[in-house]
Order: structure tokens, then sequence, then C-alpha cells
């Protein structure tokens, strides 16, 4: 048991009154010489030798007498003092095997044979309300199972795109219905809208890789950052697709549009400074080296650093002012470069 019972009127008792002095300390080893008896079930039996580590005094002292405001007489106060105390006032009493025995213990607490009978009580109520609990949980589920089995398929059958397949055999003269059986037919995937491309971008359609779409909105993006670099598309696009058969191994392109219209920053730039380089002639002819330094003639290396920065700081502005008016309005003005 976890607790010991003790009558609240216990500090009032005239036994312990008759303890004087003594009584709290008394008291003390009472009370733990209660608990100790009902955890080990002892039936309030307390072996003499074991006063000492039920509650030790061997640090007090009580002065007993002498001659007040000049000198005292102190007395050890030990465990085996106070059992005697306790004998003598009738609350506890000697066995004669060396035990102290609390007088009516079992008159106020459980005795070893209650406490093993209420907790083989405990532990066997624990096991059947456990096994108790298992079972319903099993019987549950099997009516689940239950239900779920014998739910009837829906018809028509819920695959889109399927046909459901009825019928009947005759056997021995009876009659048979058989099992509706549902075949997928699979589904049919929306054709691809293909766009023809415009005249300037045919050239494109001419490459490896090309596949027919719609291609609409690459073809406007590279239309708005060419003019606003000032190019035609055409150059544009005879000078990407005189480059397109050295990059497309390298980057793995699979289709020359798309990576026009992603990258038609740095071709206009790529552009930009080929058509410097061949003094201000719009490139025409055949494809031409792509070692470039990317200076214009005449222009040192820090001077070419600057004026690209200063392209990459007007592009940043670009993307910044589409950012601003999709804020605003709502609406993607798509590629401003």
């Amino acid at each position: 048991m976890p607790w010991v019972r003790i009558d609240e009127h216990l500090p009032d008792n005239a036994k312990f009154a008759e303890l004087g002095d003594y009584a709290p300390l008394c008291g003390w080893l009472y009370i733990t010489a209660l608990c100790y008896c009902n955890r080990q079930m002892t039936d309030g039996l307390i072996p003499k030798w074991h006063i000492t580590r039920i509650a030790n005094f061997d640090h007090i002292q009580m002065e007993t007498g002498g001659v007040e405001g000049l000198f005292g007489t102190l007395e050890d106060i030990t465990p085996k003092s106070l059992a005697d105390l306790l004998v003598q006032a009738g609350l506890w009493e000697e066995t004669g095997d060396d035990h102290y025995k609390i007088h009516d213990y079992l008159q106020y607490q459980p005795s070893k044979a209650q406490i093993v009978a209420e907790k083989a009580a405990r532990q066997a109520s624990g096991q059947a309300g456990g096994q108790a609990s298992a079972q319903a949980r099993a019987q549950a589920k099997s009516k689940q199972i239950l239900k779920q089995n014998s739910t009837p398929s829906p018809s028509p059958s819920p695959y889109p795109g399927s046909v459901t397949v009825t019928g009947s055999v005759k056997d021995g003269g009876e009659t048979a219905v058989s099992t509706p059986t549902t075949k997928k037919t699979g589904r049919v995937k929306n054709p691809k809208t293909v766009v023809p491309l415009s005249e300037e971008f045919e050239p494109l359609s001419k490459l490896s890789g090309f596949t027919p779409g719609d291609h609409t909105t690459a073809e406007e993006t590279i239309r708005i950052a060419c003019s606003e670099a000032g190019i035609p598309v055409a150059e544009i696009v005879h000078a990407f697709s005189a480059d397109y058969p050295d990059l497309k191994p390298q980057y793995g392109w699979k289709d020359p549009i798309r990576p026009l219209a992603k990258n038609i920053a740095i071709q206009i730039s790529k552009y930009l400074n080929k058509y410097q380089r061949n003094g201000g002639q719009p490139q025409t002819g055949p494809p031409r080296d792509n070692g470039y330094s990317g200076l214009y003639p005449g222009e040192t290396m820090i001077e070419g650093e600057t004026r690209r920065n200063g392209e990459a700081h007007r592009l940043n502005g670009l993307r910044a002012e589409r950012n601003r008016i999709f804020q605003e309005t709502g609406k993607d003005p798509g590629r401003l470069y």
C-alpha cells in the first residue's frame, strides 16, 4: 500500500501526553515505524536491531538537569531510549523475540494478506479489461472488413473512358448471369496545338531539334527585346542560327526557339559585340568565328568591363520595372529586354 492511516487526533492522544518533552521525538519514531511496517508488510512488527535505520537521533541531545544560568546536564537521545518510552506509554509492545510490535496495528492498517489479495485482484482485473478491450477491437475490425467486402461495385464504372461488358451463359439448362467486367480503353491525350512560326523566325525551324508547337509567347519575348535594343529580329535569328550547331551539344538544347527566348539578352549582347567588330555592318554573311574578346575596337579591358556592367545595370532596371507593373496591374507585361 502506498499510504498508512493516521488518526487526525493522534497528537492529542493521552499516551503521547504522558511522554512529556519526549513526545515530539517519540511521535516521529512512531510514524516512521508505521511507514516501515506498511511498506515491508510486517503486520506491525519491527526488529529491534532495525530501529536505528528507521530513525537516527544520534545528533540530538536533551537538557535534563543542572542549574539554570550556570550549567546544565545533557542526555543523548537514541532510538532505543525512545522505543523504550513508547513501550512504557503502551504505544508499542515487546514481543520477546527481539521485535517491537505497534499496539493495535492491524485494527487500523491492512494486513499482509489483505495487501497481497488486493494486488492480485487489481492485476486480474487489469488483465480481464485488456482482454475485453482486445476482443472488442477485433470484433469491430471484423465488422469493418465484412462491410467493405459486402459493398457492391458501383455501376456504371467510375473509371472514365471504360466499357462495361455483361452477358449470360447456359449450363445444364440453368441460366447464370456472368459477373460484370470492366475493360479500360485508355485515356485519349489532347492533341498538341501547332502554330506555324512567323516569317522572321522561319530559319529556326530548319535547325536540328526543332519541335512544332505553339511558340507564340517565345516569339513575342524575342520581338520585345529586339525592339528595345533597336535590332531587327531577323538579324538575331540569323546570328543564333549560326551559333546553334556548336552550342546545342554543349548546353543540351532540344528546341532552338525556347533557348533563344530564354537567353535573348545574352544573344543581343553577343550580336552587338560582333556588329561593332564588323564595322557596323549587319551580319548577313556566313557564320563567323565565335571566339571574340568582347571588346569594341580601340576599347580597353577596363572600358569594356565598365560598359558590360552598365548593360547589366540597365537589364536589372528593366526587370524591376516589369515587377512593378505586375504588382500594380496584376498582369505580366512580358520581358522588357
